[in-house]
């Protein structure tokens, strides 16, 4: 009788606890600013507090060549107010180490690399199989398309366009 009354009590803490929540989830970008997103598993949706436009996730490691090579279009895409781009970093050390890695890149927008936050995006999009890997949202939150490799620019406004 005791566990069930410990049982009871437990869930009715939890339910305090969830009740004063708002479903965010904040992010520390490498750059110092912060993210919050908020994720609607039901409606498989993903919104990021802030932004009224599509977005793109971009997966990406410290060695990969060919992530490199995507940043500029991603920085084009960002300054041209298209679309905002959130970087993550899949191998992150520390912020120091990881804003080092978004210098070195060339990476002009957002990046998170923490491994909650890492792992929270990866879940989001059904895993990640490979980098560099771009998932391209609507300014509803719906994910339209997903790009495992190197893409051009065209390729990137071309879905864009699709979704505005």
């Amino acid at each position: 009788m005791i566990k069930f009354l410990n049982l009871k009590v437990a869930a009715a803490i939890l339910a305090l606890l969830l009740a004063g929540c708002d479903g965010q989830k904040h992010h520390l970008s490498s750059d110092g600013t912060s993210l919050a997103s908020k994720f609607d598993p039901s409606e498989r949706t993903l919104k990021i507090e802030g932004n009224d436009k599509p977005f793109v996730l971009f997966f990406y490691t410290s060695s990969c060549g060919a992530c490199k090579a995507q940043v500029p279009v991603l920085n084009e895409l960002q300054a041209s107010g298209d679309a905002l781009v959130i970087g993550v970093l899949g191998d992150g050390k520390s912020l120091e180490a990881d804003a080092a890695v978004a210098r070195e890149k060339g990476i002009k927008f957002p990046s998170v690399s923490g491994a909650s936050s890492v792992k929270y995006f990866e879940t989001i999009v059904g895993g990640i199989f490979g980098t560099p890997t771009s998932v391209i949202y609507d300014k509803n939150g719906k994910a339209v398309k997903k790009f495992i490799g190197l893409y051009p620019k065209s390729a990137f406004e071309t879905q864009l366009k699709l979704v505005n």
